[in-house]
């Protein structure tokens, strides 16, 4: 595994903890975001 795979990888993960304790909304717009973006 490379570094940029890791580091996307742990980042992404801290958007979902990070989005757990907000608003569905908000959340639902940068999920959104973040699929579209790793699709």
């Amino acid at each position: 595994m490379n570094l940029s795979t890791h580091l996307s990888r742990v980042f992404y993960a801290f958007l979902c903890l990070f989005f757990k304790n907000r608003p569905f909304s908000h959340s639902n717009i940068i999920e959104n975001y973040l699929l579209a973006r790793y699709r």
